[in-house]
C-alpha cells in the first residue's frame, strides 16, 4: 500500500478502458514502467560514483609516478653535481649565464634569431646542404681525384657553397649571441665546418698533415640532421645509447682478445720451413703446400705473427670474409698429425669463437642499441599515452554499462509480456464466468420470476 501511495499519481488515466482486464494491464505496466525509471536513476548514480572514485584512484596513482619520477629525476641530477664532472658542470652553467645576465643584446638580435629559427629558412638551408652534397659526388664522379679537368666549374660551386653557409652562421650566431651559440654542440660542429670552408674561399694553402682538413666538406651533410627533426631524434638516440653499447662491444673486445693471444700461440709458427704438409684421416702425407702468402710472407707470420695481426685476422673471421678457405682450412689440414685432431682443434677454436662473438654478443650490443633507443621516449609522451589508455577504459566501461542496460531492459519487457499474457487470461476467465452466471441468472428467470430475481442480487 505504501507503494501504491507512491505510484498512484503517476498511473495512468483508465477511465476511458472498458473491461477490468485492460484497466490492470494498463496499471501494471505504468508501475512496472516506474519502478524500472527508478532502477535506472539508482543504477546510474551508482556507475557515477564508481566512476568519480575511479578517476580520483587514478589521480592520485598518476600523481604518485609523476612525483617518483621527478624525486629520481632529482637524485640523478644530485648525484652527477657530486661528481667531478658534474661540479665542472655545474660552474660552466653559472658562469653562462651570469655571463650571459652580463652581455647585452646586439641590435636587432631577437629579429635574427627569429629569420634563422623560421621553418622556411631551415628549409632553405637544408635543400642547399642536400645539393652540396650531391655536387661533391658529381665532382667525384666525373673528374676525379680532386677535380684538376672543370677546377674552375668545381671552384665556383665550393666558393657559393661557403659564402651561403658563412652568412647562415654569421645570422645563427648573431640570433644567438652569445652563450646560447655556444651550448649547441651542432653549432660547434657547423662553426668547424665552415672556417675551413672558409680557408678554402681565401685560397689558404695547409702545409702537410693540415691539408686533410679539406676533406671536412664532406662531412657538410652531417649538418642536415640538425634541421630535420627525426634525423635529429635518431642522432640523439644513439648518442644516448653509446655507454651501454660501449659496455656490451668492450665485453665483445675482450673475448677477441683472449682468442687473439691463443691463435699467437698455436698458430704464429705455422709453415716457418716455407711450406706445410697436409694429411689424410689416417695420417698419411698426402701434398706439400707452399706457405708462402702473396705478400711475401709466411702464412703464420702475416697471420698470426704478433698479437695486433692475430686481433686483425679474427676481425676479418667475424666479419665473414673468405675466413673458411683462406684461414681456417690451412690450420685445420696441414697444422698437426693426423689431420683428425689437426681439425677438431682448428674447428673447435674457430666454432667457439664465431658462437662467442658473432651470434652471442653482436646481438647483445644490437639489443642493448634498441633497448636504449626505446627507453629514449620523452616522459611527456608516456604520460599522454596512459591518459590515452585510461580515457579508452573509460569508454569501454560505459559501453559494458550501455550494454548490461539493454540486457536487463529486455529482460524486463519479456516478463512483462509474460505479465500481460497472465492477466489477458486472467480476463478471459472473468468473462467466462460472468457469461455462465448470466445463464444462469436467465434460467432462474424464465423458471420463477421472483426469486430468481432475488437470487440474482444475492449473486
Amino acid at each position: 500500500r505504501p507503494h501504491c501511495r507512491v505510484l498512484w499519481p503517476l498511473l495512468p488515466d483508465t477511465s476511458s478502458l472498458s473491461s477490468s482486464a485492460d484497466k490492470a494491464l494498463a496499471v501494471m505496466a505504468a508501475a512496472v514502467a516506474v519502478m524500472e525509471k527508478q532502477r535506472k536513476k539508482r543504477e546510474e548514480a551508482e556507475r557515477e560514483r564508481d566512476r568519480q572514485e575511479r578517476r580520483g584512484t587514478e589521480a592520485k596513482k598518476k600523481e604518485k609516478r609523476k612525483s617518483a619520477r621527478l624525486m629520481q629525476k632529482e637524485d640523478e641530477e644530485e648525484e652527477f653535481r657530486k661528481s667531478a664532472i658534474g661540479r665542472v658542470t655545474v660552474r660552466f652553467q653559472e658562469f653562462a649565464i651570469e655571463t650571459e645576465k652580463r652581455t647585452p643584446k646586439l641590435p636587432l638580435q631577437d629579429t635574427m634569431k627569429s629569420i634563422y629559427d623560421h621553418p622556411k629558412c631551415q628549409l632553405f638551408v637544408a635543400l642547399l646542404i642536400v645539393f652540396n652534397f650531391f655536387v661533391t659526388i658529381a665532382e667525384k664522379e666525373i673528374d676525379p681525384p680532386f677535380g684538376a679537368n672543370y677546377s674552375e666549374t668545381w671552384q665556383a660551386f665550393e666558393d657559393g657553397f661557403n659564402v651561403i653557409f658563412l652568412m647562415e652562421l654569421l645570422v645563427n650566431l648573431w640570433g644567438n649571441f652569445p652563450i646560447e651559440f655556444w651550448k649547441s654542440g651542432w653549432n660547434i660542429f657547423d662553426f668547424i665546418v665552415v672556417s675551413v670552408g672558409c680557408l678554402s674561399l681565401l685560397r689558404v694553402e695547409l702545409p702537410g698533415e693540415l691539408a686533410l682538413l679539406r676533406t671536412l666538406r664532406a662531412f657538410r651533410v652531417f649538418r642536415l640532421f640538425k634541421r630535420v627533426k627525426s634525423l635529429n631524434k635518431i642522432i640523439q638516440s644513439i648518442g644516448k645509447a653509446v655507454p651501454g653499447v660501449v659496455n656490451a662491444f668492450l665485453i665483445m673486445v675482450i673475448f677477441m682478445c683472449i682468442y687473439a693471444i691463443i691463435a699467437v700461440e698455436w698458430f704464429a709458427e705455422f709453415g716457418v720451413g716455407g711450406s706445410y704438409v697436409t694429411y689424410d684421416l689416417y695420417g698419411n702425407a698426402t701434398h706439400d703446400i707452399e706457405a708462402v702468402t702473396s705478400r711475401g710472407l709466411l702464412y703464420g707470420h702475416e697471420y698470426y705473427g704478433t698479437f695486433s695481426r692475430a686481433l686483425y685476422t679474427l676481425w676479418q673471421v667475424l666479419t665473414g670474409e673468405s675466413w673458411s678457405e683462406a684461414i681456417a682450412r690451412p690450420l685445420m689440414f696441414g697444422y698437426e698429425t693426423p689431420a683428425r685432431l689437426s681439425g677438431m682443434k682448428v674447428g673447435i677454436f674457430f666454432t667457439s669463437f664465431l658462437i662467442v662473438t658473432q651470434i652471442v654478443m653482436v646481438n647483445v650490443v644490437v639489443a642493448v642499441l634498441l633497448e636504449k633507443m626505446v627507453e629514449d621516449e620523452p616522459e611527456e609522451k608516456k604520460e599522454d599515452e596512459e591518459d590515452v589508455e585510461e580515457d579508452e577504459g573509460e569508454g569501454h566501461d560505459e559501453e559494458g554499462t550501455v550494454l548490461s542496460e539493454i540486457c536487463s531492459l529486455k529482460k524486463s519487457v519479456a516478463h512483462l509480456h509474460e505479465r500481460m499474457d497472465d492477466v489477458q487470461q486472467l480476463g478471459d476467465r472473468l468473462d467466462s464466468i460472468e457469461r455462465l452466471l448470466q445463464r444462469l441468472a436467465d434460467g432462474q428467470n424464465s423458471a420463477c420470476p421472483s426469486p430468481a430475481k432475488k437470487s440474482s442480487r444475492q449473486l
